[in-house]
C-alpha cells in the first residue's frame, strides 16, 4: 500500500510542476537596474534613466537624462501568469503530493524482534553488577 502511495505522491508531484511551469511566463524587458563598484545605481528603460543614485544616500529623479554606462546591469524579468486557475491546481496538488510522500514513509523495522529484546533484558538482569557496567 505505501508503494502504491509513494507512486501517487511522485504523480502529484509531477502534474503540479507541469502546471505551474506551463501557468508562469517569463520574459525580459528594457527596464535595467545599473550599478558600479563604489554603490551607484541607476533604475533605467532602455537609455533613459527615471532615478539615478551616484553615491550611495542619495537619489536623483533623472527623467530624459541617460542611463549610466556602468558595468553591472541587468534587465528586469516580467513575470505574468497565463492561467491563474493552474497556479491555484498546481500548489495544491504539490501540497497533497508532499503529504503522499509523508505517509508512503514506511517505519523502520527493528533488528531484534520484541521477544528477543525482551530476552536480552532478562538475560541482562542475571549478569553480576560488575560485567553489566560494560
Amino acid at each position: 500500500m505505501k508503494y502504491r502511495i509513494s507512486i501517487l505522491a511522485a504523480l502529484l508531484n509531477l502534474a503540479s510542476a507541469a502546471l505551474l511551469a506551463y501557468s508562469f511566463q517569463a520574459s525580459s524587458t528594457d527596464f535595467m537596474l545599473r550599478t558600479d563598484n563604489k554603490g551607484g545605481a541607476a533604475l533605467c528603460v532602455g537609455k533613459t534613466a527615471l532615478f539615478s543614485s551616484p553615491h550611495p544616500g542619495t537619489v536623483e529623479v533623472a527623467p530624459g537624462s541617460g542611463c549610466p554606462d556602468w558595468p553591472n546591469s541587468t534587465p528586469t524579468a516580467v513575470v505574468k501568469t497565463d492561467h491563474p486557475l493552474f497556479i491555484k491546481v498546481g500548489l495544491l496538488l504539490l501540497l497533497l503530493g508532499f503529504l503522499a510522500q509523508v505517509f508512503s514513509i514506511e517505519r523502520p523495522h527493528p533488528t531484534f524482534s520484541d521477544a528477543e529484546i525482551r530476552e536480552l533484558r532478562k538475560l541482562r538482569k542475571l549478569l553480576p553488577k560488575n560485567e553489566s557496567s560494560n
